[in-house]
């Protein structure tokens, strides 16, 4: 699929760029936050509660509708990857690509 060999070396880099942080407090400043947003092409959140920091990517060239209701990108159709400093030098990245089967 064209978005999956466009949009995964771009998270592998984003992963490169982004520093340890300390396993037992990770900040967001400990990760290199501009330089993943770059290298994504999206701006990402820090998200306190779960320590992480996360780009959202909302699929909108995927129409869906369920009983005559236009479900919005943002409801269940959204790739996401999140990092995170996991101690050792090295960072954590984890996340999530909606994919769609190969158009006849």
């Amino acid at each position: 699929m064209k978005i999956a060999r466009t949009f995964l070396p771009h998270i592998f880099v984003a992963a490169m760029m982004a520093p340890p942080g300390s396993a037992a407090a990770p900040l967001a400043s400990a990760l290199r936050t501009a330089d993943i947003d770059g290298a994504l092409g999206a701006t990402g959140a820090w998200n306190d509660k779960e320590q992480v920091y996360k780009v959202s990517f909302p699929r909108t060239d995927v129409a869906v509708e369920v009983d005559g209701f236009a479900l919005p990108p943002f409801m269940g159709l959204a790739s996401w990857v999140a990092f995170k400093g996991a101690g050792g030098g090295k960072t954590m990245m984890m996340g999530d690509l909606v994919l769609r089967g190969a158009r006849g």
